[in-house]
């Protein structure tokens, strides 16, 4: 698995097999699909999640309060 800096997500982009660090600000992502990817923060309080797919992702145990997600899609592999 790739790493990468969770602050270097651009939108309309597909990522897969990649490890995200964490994110000190605000977490706003949109148009992009991230496909057996995971993230090494758990707490997605206060986030915005816009147009995007997860395909793979266990999200178990994260915290998403007050969080948004629009149009946004989960599905499994």
């Amino acid at each position: 698995m790739i790493n990468k800096e969770f602050d270097d997500i651009e939108e309309e982009n597909t990522y897969e097999n990649i490890n995200f660090s964490s994110m000190r600000d605000k977490i706003r992502v949109s148009d992009v699909t991230f496909i057996n990817c995971t993230f090494d923060q758990n707490n997605f309080k206060n986030s915005e999640w816009l147009d995007c797919t997860f395909s793979g992702i266990n999200f178990s145990n994260f915290n998403f309060e007050n969080s948004v997600l629009y149009r946004t899609e989960f599905k499994k592999l």
